[in-house]
């Protein structure tokens, strides 16, 4: 199995972020297998989101030890924020993209 440099994606993410508008409500998703290179910088990179930018992660098919890494790795309340999937093949399904949707936008009118 391979892994992601998982803490690479979030620093490029952050910066996209720095030039969009200040008025937008910026929101990341995050799919992931779970397998990071590294937990610990995954972990910074994530806290460097802060409370004004959501970090939504969806797991898919990751084992319970990855999916603990991944409630440290999310925004408050992780629950809301952390959004497993069993497959890949899952991931297209209208189900699976309105649980990820109603995460991204709760207010949608």
């Amino acid at each position: 199995a391979s892994t992601s440099m998982a803490y690479m994606a979030l620093t490029l993410a952050r910066k996209e972020l720095e030039v969009g508008r200040p008025d937008a409500h910026s929101v990341v998703v995050v799919v992931t297998d779970g397998m990071v290179m590294n937990p610990a910088k995954t972990l910074s990179a994530a806290s460097r989101f802060g409370k004004a930018i959501k970090l939504i992660w969806v797991p898919v098919a990751a084992e319970m030890s990855t999916l603990e890494n991944v409630q440290g790795w999310a925004s408050a309340p992780w629950q809301d924020n952390v959004l497993p999937v069993n497959d890949f093949n899952d991931l297209p399904t209208p189900a699976q993209l309105n649980t990820v949707l109603a995460s991204v936008c709760p207010n949608v009118m």
